[in-house]
């Protein structure tokens, strides 16, 4: 694994010495010729930034990788909402962040079912940290302006799977 900017490899919790991997990342680290991608390695914990607000954040820190480059962030208020999700429809945003810990918020494509909701396109160069999923049933959500925690907007967050299922691959 690359370290951010490209130099040494970086060391995760194994004691000095050690012959025995304590997690993945050590194993990762320790090969050192083995890319972990665009993965999140634990839950950000998104919320709402307080009550009678219209932003969300994660209340950890996060581990993640991009572009096979380890980073961290720390718990943060993430990019302003923006786009409308019509009353009934179903519809949310999408949290990701970059290898420099920049966030972005991507609006998905909202649907008159759950079913018919679509993601928007995540660029290579962010990993997802997850999601607020909307249903509003008595009027549109206006992102940046409606409360998120407003009445029947039924707000759910998700944080992304993180752990297990990523396929591990080698270096070019």
């Amino acid at each position: 694994m690359r370290a951010p900017g490209g130099g040494a490899t970086a060391t995760f919790g194994r004691a000095s010495g050690s012959p025995l991997y304590t997690n993945l990342l050590d194993l990762l680290v320790q090969t050192n010729n083995l890319d972990c991608g665009n993965l999140l390695f634990n839950s950000g914990a998104l919320a709402i930034v307080g009550a009678g607000n219209t932003a969300a954040k994660t209340a950890n820190t996060i581990d993640y990788c991009v572009g096979g480059v380890y980073a961290t962030k720390a718990a943060a208020t993430w990019a302003v909402l923006a786009g409308t999700i019509l009353q009934n429809n179903f519809g949310g945003w999408v949290f990701t962040v970059d290898v420099a810990g920049t966030t972005a918020s991507r609006f998905m494509n909202q649907g008159t079912t759950l079913a018919l909701m679509t993601w928007p396109v995540i660029p290579a160069s962010e990993t997802v940290v997850g999601w607020v999923r909307l249903n509003p049933t008595t009027a549109a959500f206006i992102g940046g302006t409606t409360l998120l925690d407003a009445a029947n907007t039924n707000a759910v967050y998700v944080n992304a799977p993180f752990g297990l299922g990523f396929l591990v691959t080698p270096l070019p």
